[in-house]
């Protein structure tokens, strides 16, 4: 591993148009050596385009640890799109905020795949401190993850903008919690999935 500091990476506009050149990360470790954790932005990786992630360790960030948002039409927002983006083979821990977080109308098709992600939530926030919080418009696969010890659940996926459906698959994912006293407020082994989400051969223990 090659150990750096935080990463982002925004969509271009090229003659008013989003380009969509993608965007490869393999083989880092990306470490937060910095003293300020209250700065809750401050995210490991924060991508606005499609992306291929595998074997990245994320440590320590007081914002979250992955993250991807994508609205290619929303002026308001970030531009980007992330759609059929891959994240594989990593770990994400002690993240401020949640370990994986996606957000966005154009933030699906996803495949999330072998990724663990424990430990996250230390900035104690109400609303976050998931292993994996997806807030995409239409969903994505998980296949193979692995969560523990987050502050409030290993999985979220929510409804973006609290509307539109969002269909994300988890697929022989697995969540498990500690019982060690210290950890008492954690909430792991439950997920908190919005009805349009599927669950197949997943485990929490």
């Amino acid at each position: 591993f090659h150990e750096v500091g935080g990463l982002k990476v925004d969509m271009k506009i090229i003659n008013g148009v989003p380009y969509v050149g993608m965007v490869n990360l393999h083989d880092i470790h990306f470490k937060y050596l910095g003293s300020n954790v209250a700065d809750v932005e401050n995210d490991g990786i924060l991508i606005y385009r499609t992306s291929t992630i595998s074997n990245v360790a994320v440590d320590n960030f007081p914002g979250h640890g992955i993250h991807l948002e994508g609205n290619v039409h929303d002026v308001n927002v970030n531009y980007g799109n992330v759609s059929l983006s891959k994240i594989s083979d990593s770990v994400v821990v002690y993240s401020g905020k949640s370990g994986v977080y996606i957000r966005g109308k154009d933030a699906q098709v996803m495949v999330i795949q072998g990724v663990s992600s424990f430990y996250n939530g230390r900035r104690m926030l109400q609303e976050d401190g998931f292993g994996f919080y997806d807030e995409s418009m239409l969903g994505n696969t998980y296949l193979a993850c692995h969560t523990r010890n987050n502050l409030r659940a290993g999985y979220r996926a929510a409804k973006y903008m609290g509307i539109a459906p969002n269909h994300s698959l988890y697929i022989n994912c697995y969540s498990e919690h500690s019982y060690n006293p210290v950890d008492i407020y954690m909430e792991e082994g439950r997920s908190l999935l919005d009805n349009d989400a599927m669950v197949i051969s997943s485990l929490a223990d």
